[in-house]
């Protein structure tokens, strides 16, 4: 369940504060990853390794249905004996759409790779 949404979180992800705050993790997470998550979930002691403190690259999606590249760091919280888990995300699209504009550049001119791989200052 999502307890706490900054302003960040709306811009990423479309929803308000209000709209976003009590709801299930599902709203956003996209339909194909769905069952995935609901597993994590239910198996979180099993997947605890693989996903706690460890940046993971996966998507989120937008209240317009659109999937945002993201990065997601999860980190344990206690407070009075009780677990909770932080999703700290940040919104990749910027640096993706970079890098496959390096990589489409690079496929129509790889002469241009070669050029830089020897003469980079």
């Amino acid at each position: 369940m999502i307890e706490a949404y900054n302003p960040a979180a709306e811009l990423i992800f479309g929803y308000s504060a209000e709209e976003a705050i009590r709801q299930s993790l599902n709203l956003i997470v996209p339909i194909n990853q769905k069952d995935e998550h609901a597993r994590y979930i239910k198996d979180s002691d099993l997947h605890a390794p693989k996903i706690i403190h460890r940046e993971r690259e996966l998507n989120g999606l937008h209240k317009s249905g659109k999937l945002i590249p993201i990065k997601l760091k999860v980190t344990p919280m206690s407070s009075d004996g009780e677990t909770t888990y932080v999703g700290t995300i940040r919104d990749i699209s910027d640096r993706i759409k970079s890098k496959n504009e390096l990589n489409d550049q690079a496929e129509r001119h790889p002469e241009d790779r070669l050029h830089q791989h020897f003469f980079a200052p």
